[in-house]
């Protein structure tokens, strides 16, 4: 097997992720030693990260976003929103495009969410439930996330299945979340 010939593009990546470990790094006061106590990256591996000599691997990514208290966006984009235009593929119906604008048609947009996860394998279930728990502890914060699953928890149980329908449970989950809105 051999070598790749890094590229000019492979280059810039690798001084982008450089100077985006930097920053977050400096904006929390660690050094490099700290970092690597943190994360368990060997020192000499976060210098050549940061020197843009060397590129993580997944892990060692994971490792730096959890030490960094970093979205992987930030360090491998940039920016939190890499792919914000509304016209991207897979978002291009007008249907998609009213679900980001039009508030009122919010039920309507958890409806056809929950419509499409039944067509995801478990595996894929389970990755969207990791981004959305993630997305909604970023907003609210755990403890509110937490209460929120406890409740849909809650009505599934009431409903005697692990899984029920959004459209059956809408108007219980509406209750309890005007609940939550209220006593926070």
């Amino acid at each position: 097997m051999t070598d790749q010939i890094p590229t000019d593009k492979d280059a810039q990546e690798a001084l982008g992720i450089a100077n985006a470990l930097i920053k977050a790094r400096n904006e929390l006061g660690m050094t490099q030693a700290q970092l690597a106590e943190v994360s368990g990256i060997s020192r000499s591996a976060i210098k050549g990260y940061e020197t843009g000599r060397n590129m993580p691997g997944s892990r060692e990514l994971k490792a730096l976003c959890k030490a960094l208290k970093l979205s992987p966006n930030v360090l491998l984009f940039g920016t939190e929103t890499p792919f914000s235009d509304p016209n991207l593929e897979g978002a291009e119906s007008e249907g998609f495009r009213l679900f980001l604008t039009d508030p009122e048609d919010a039920k309507r947009a958890r409806a056809r969410l929950a419509g499409l996860v039944l067509l995801l394998t478990n595996d894929e279930m389970a990755s969207l439930l990791n981004l959305i728990n993630a997305l909604a502890i970023a907003r609210h914060g755990a403890e509110v996330v937490e209460k929120h699953i406890a409740g849909a928890d809650l009505i599934a149980s009431m409903f005697g299945k692990s899984q029920v329908h959004p459209t059956e449970m809408n108007a219980e989950i509406e209750a309890l979340l005007g609940e939550s809105k209220k006593r926070n």
